[in-house]
């Protein structure tokens, strides 16, 4: 992971359950089978890896993930080298 990626999430002002499941996001569930989870870019080189997630202590907001992610050239590691987050407003139905 690109330090640049580590200095954005630091920024994003998460709460520790969200930090928690970007990490696990990032280092499990992608690392597991990127080549079903990435998104190709097909304007430029690279592909996008997007998830959305609650956190239970705020659970009103969708907060929603996208990192950018190159394979190296083994086809075998990632690297990530942005990340970009929005919050949206979507309580809960009753």
């Amino acid at each position: 992971m690109h330090p640049r990626v580590l200095w954005q999430i630091g920024r994003w002002g998460l709460s520790d359950f969200m930090l928690v499941e970007v990490y696990l996001q990032l280092r499990e569930s992608l690392a597991s089978d990127p080549g079903r989870l990435l998104f190709r870019d097909p304007p430029r080189p690279g592909s996008f890896f997007v998830f959305d997630a609650r956190d239970p202590g705020d659970p009103n907001f969708q907060q929603i993930f996208m990192f950018r992610v190159y394979f190296d050239q083994d086809e075998k590691h990632l690297n990530i080298v942005n990340g970009s987050y929005w919050r949206n407003f979507d309580p809960p139905r009753s």
